[in-house]
């Protein structure tokens, strides 16, 4: 289980060089206190008068959650990911609030397999770059998440595979070794060892997947990037 630790107060520099090493070094960092309590309620409440939709279907930028469009926009977030990616110009791509429901497995519809709900362990550049992502030590971007509930409430921590070095044969550019690339797509609850990591490397029971925890945090940011694989 992965705990967030605190982010700093400076609204510069939010993110602590322990915070950066980590998504550098592992492609992650998981952050409690980057955005204020005051704009996580106030989006806790609009989002409960409007409630979001599922992926695709969701808030977003600009949406009718003020509260959102400024946590969206908000200078401490914009600090940290300037941090991690070393540069002082940024470009918002996209910006989503969206809702996650179970899919029942028991129903008989095949589609269910590969539900958005219930995603298997992958990367996110196939569907963000007409290319293919830069090599590990020259990343161009920040995938974030903000959770807005606990993971023991709404059923579930996302869940990472963290980089082993350098030489980690499952993070080899190109990032080709995952579910979803390459023509490989496996549904959940099936085994994508396989893809991951083959057998002449660590086995997988060595590098288990680890879920991203909320804890007590009113509010946490997870940074990943680089084909970070991970299920949400």
């Amino acid at each position: 289980m992965i705990s967030p630790t605190d982010a700093l107060p400076d609204d510069d520099v939010p993110l602590t060089p322990q915070q950066v090493s980590s998504w550098r070094d592992q492609g992650f960092v998981l952050v409690q206190g980057l955005v204020p309590e005051e704009l996580v309620s106030a989006a806790q409440e609009e989002m409960a008068a409007t409630p979001p939709g599922p992926l695709t279907r969701g808030l977003m930028l600009p949406s009718s959650s003020d509260a959102l469009n400024k946590i969206s926009t908000h200078r401490r977030p914009r600090s940290a990911v300037r941090q991690l990616l070393g540069t002082g110009s940024l470009t918002l791509l996209q910006s989503e609030a969206w809702s996650k429901s179970p899919a029942p497995s028991w129903l008989p519809d095949p589609k269910l397999s590969y539900s958005n709900s219930d995603q298997r362990m992958h990367m996110d550049y196939p569907n963000h770059y007409l290319t293919h992502p830069a090599p590990w030590d020259s990343p161009e971007a920040v995938a974030a998440i903000l959770y807005f509930d606990h993971e023991e409430e709404c059923g579930g921590a996302t869940r990472l595979v963290p980089r082993n070095g350098p030489s980690d044969a499952a993070y080899a550019w190109p990032y080709t070794r995952m579910p979803g690339v390459g023509g490989a797509l496996r549904p959940r609850g099936t085994s994508s060892s396989a893809i991951r990591r083959r057998p002449a490397f660590a086995p997988r029971s060595t590098r288990a997947k680890l879920p991203c925890s909320t804890g007590q945090a009113r509010c946490c940011f997870t940074a990943s990037t680089r084909g970070t694989a991970a299920r949400r």
